[in-house]
């Protein structure tokens, strides 16, 4: 299966994938309380400019679904919600049709 935006096949895939916990405070034993949903980075390679728009397009939207690597990185899993949301982190250099390296960041990923 591959990575899937708003149930669009995605024609390019991150080179690199990786969850992130959010903490919304510290508990009375001094550990971490994590929040419910989670953030997820993505790292793409240079690409053309038609693959980078196809994922460009979302930057700042809210997503209805989105499929990507499940948490332990075992198989494609589909979440869906209207608060997950796309950035663009680091926006690429363009060079000639071309995109450099660029990242993104998927807020408000609910794993259960």
């Amino acid at each position: 299966m591959p990575f899937e935006i708003n149930g669009q096949t995605a024609s390019l895939a991150p080179y690199e994938q990786t969850w992130r916990d959010i903490i919304i405070g510290i508990d009375h034993t001094n550990r971490p309380v994590f929040s419910a949903v989670k953030n997820v980075q993505l790292q793409f390679d240079a690409c053309t400019y038609a693959s980078y728009a196809q994922w460009a397009q979302f930057h700042g939207t809210s997503l209805t679904s989105i499929q990507i690597l499940n948490l332990d990185a075992g198989s494609f899993t589909t979440y869906s919600s209207s608060a997950i949301t796309f950035q663009i982190s680091d926006r690429p250099t363009f060079q000639a049709g071309y995109v450099g390296r660029w990242s993104a960041l998927i807020h408000g990923v609910a794993v259960t």
